[in-house]
């Protein structure tokens, strides 16, 4: 079920995600266009590899090193 301060939190990612740009991201990276742009092509490439990147992260840490304990 989701809860209003799941929305909520839900809305805020959606909306710093959409106000962040290439630009921005590539300084904070301090990596050059082309470097991003040859990795990935659209903001949403690379929106999706973080997602794939964090989801593995908690996978790891809640399910797999637990399971080898």
């Amino acid at each position: 079920m989701d809860t209003s301060p799941g929305r909520a939190r839900a809305t805020s990612v959606a909306q710093a995600y959409l106000a962040t740009g290439m630009l921005e991201l590539r300084e904070k990276a301090s990596v050059s266009g082309g470097a991003v742009a040859h990795h990935f092509p659209a903001k949403r490439e690379l929106g999706l590899a973080v997602i794939r990147d964090r989801v593995a992260e908690t996978v790891q840490r809640t399910w797999s090193e637990p399971l080898r304990a």
